[in-house]
């Protein structure tokens, strides 16, 4: 089930996310609780965000947290994710997420597109970007990462 999210759920999102940081050989950050907890609560309450989580047997298995943001140029806007992650074993219910994703976006005030990235190092085999693909976006150029930290972070599986 597709759902918004609820204060409650904040442990599971950020359980979540610290899931994703641990195996990811780019993601390098620690969470930093609090400040987590208050950009979910943001984008739980402010209207120009959303936060929808996906559960299946009354636990969350994944999570899209999302806003509205102005191009820089244009009165135009975009939404984008700050975090968009599924567990790896309940990666079905990433299409129905993104689908609920792109709705919310068509509703909202001047928002002409949906820019969706994959920032984890995590989908060597580009299932996120062919799920993409499949909803109908379309590639847009890459993202790199320079590490400044010097550390070389092992893909823990």
């Amino acid at each position: 089930m597709i759902r918004p999210a609820v204060l409650n759920d904040v442990p599971a999102i950020i359980a979540l996310g610290e899931h994703v940081i641990q195996r990811s050989p780019l993601l390098h950050s620690k969470i930093d609780p609090l400040k987590a907890r208050k950009a979910i609560f943001q984008t739980i309450h402010n209207k120009s965000h959303l936060a929808l989580v996906a559960e299946k047997d009354g636990v969350v298995v994944g999570c899209l947290l999302g806003l509205v943001v102005d191009y820089w140029y244009s009165k135009d806007r975009y939404a984008t994710d700050l975090a968009f992650y599924v567990d790896s074993q309940h990666g079905d219910v990433a299409p129905w997420l993104m689908k609920r994703f792109i709705k919310w976006a068509r509703a909202q005030k001047n928002v002409v597109d949906v820019l969706m990235g994959i920032s984890t190092g995590l989908d060597k085999q580009g299932d996120a970007g062919r799920m993409y693909e499949k909803l109908g976006f379309s590639a847009a150029g890459g993202m790199f990462t320079y590490m400044l930290t010097g550390e070389k972070h092992e893909r823990v599986d």
